[in-house]
């Protein structure tokens, strides 16, 4: 078959459906679609005309059609076995059967040993993406799934990589939080974060109203406090780190009674804590656009002590607050504070 002219060649192949091993002084290469088999017995088809590369070594411009390149979930690319440099697989969606926070992704063997669960799947990485959101790190934001684990990672891999992370429509659901204390025995600080700001810069936009953030039912747990008992905060930070740039824009927090199911827990009712927002130390703190609803007996928002430069606008707060009506703490002394509604 070596007399095959280049087009007699790439029709035997697809007729017989791949059963000519790979030939590296092909005149021209092979047609994009051309198909042939590896050595290992796999059989693959270019992705482009003229193509040279030899897919023994390198699988650029070759893709596997053991599945046509295709697969259901993150999970099974995992079990792609025997990737090669430059693979190409589109994988349908993040969590299999959702057809969400899929895409291209492409096999780089040096960073084999990283796994994200954003961007690189043990050498797997995704391919041409110009922003995250919350489907991209395996949030399914359907009301019954604890997203808390997906949603953390989304947004420290963003802070941590200079992306916005935009949260996609839908009811993100979190049924988990952690006790935590900071300082000595005797001169201590609590909080109580299911999402915990950990870096600066971190930016958590909605793309719609329908981009919920839900208390679940499963969160009950509250730990004591000099002063009371603390309950769980959406998005908190330890007392002691200094935390800029924090953005809150355009979603739903929807408290979901919260505050008013774990009233008379462990003997009493929550004194301190259980806001969507709990920031203690940090400038340019942004909360714009955003819809608190269903928080009722404890500020919505605490951004206070050592803050400066904090802007609250343009937010809708319904059953939500102190009984007098006030939806948010500012600092004592030293904050400059834009609130307009």
């Amino acid at each position: 078959t070596s007399t095959l002219g280049l087009y007699d060649l790439k029709r035997q192949i697809d007729a017989f459906g791949g059963v000519d091993y790979f030939r590296q002084n092909l005149a021209g290469g092979y047609l994009k679609n051309a198909r042939v088999m590896l050595a290992n017995g796999d059989i693959v088809k270019s992705t482009i005309d003229g193509n040279v590369n030899d897919p023994n070594v390198d699988m650029i411009g070759w893709i596997n059609v053991r599945n046509d390149g295709i697969v259901e979930s993150i999970a099974e690319l995992l079990s792609v076995s025997n990737p090669k440099n430059g693979q190409v697989v589109y994988v349908k969606s993040y969590n299999a059967g959702l057809g969400k926070g899929g895409g291209t992704f492409v096999y780089n063997s040096t960073k084999a040993t990283i796994n994200d669960g954003v961007v690189n799947f043990n050498g797997w990485v995704r391919a041409s993406f110009m922003f995250v959101t919350s489907f991209m790190v395996g949030c399914k934001a359907d009301g019954a799934t604890d997203d808390t684990a997906a949603f953390q990672k989304g947004v420290d891999y963003t802070a941590q990589n200079n992306f916005a992370f935009y949260v996609d429509e839908g009811t993100h659901l979190f049924n988990t939080a952690t006790f935590k204390r900071w300082g000595s025995d005797h001169n201590y600080q609590t909080y109580c974060p299911i999402i915990e700001l950990k870096y600066s810069n971190i930016s958590v936009v909605g793309k719609s109203e329908k981009s919920i953030l839900k208390y679940g039912d499963g969160i009950t747990y509250t730990g004591w406090d000099k002063i009371g008992y603390v309950g769980a905060q959406l998005f908190s930070a330890n007392p002691s780190l200094q935390l800029d740039n924090f953005e809150l824009i355009g979603c739903t927090i929807d408290g979901n009674g919260y505050n008013n199911k774990i009233r008379g827990v462990n003997g009493g009712g929550t004194s301190a804590g259980s806001q969507a927002v709990y920031i203690t130390k940090g400038d340019n703190t942004r909360i714009v656009g955003n819809k608190f609803k269903d928080l009722s007996g404890y500020q919505a928002l605490f951004i206070a002590y050592d803050t400066e430069n904090t802007l609250v606008e343009s937010n809708e707060f319904v059953d939500t607050g102190w009984l007098d009506g006030t939806n948010w703490t500012p600092n004592y002394t030293d904050q400059s504070t834009i609130f307009l509604g």
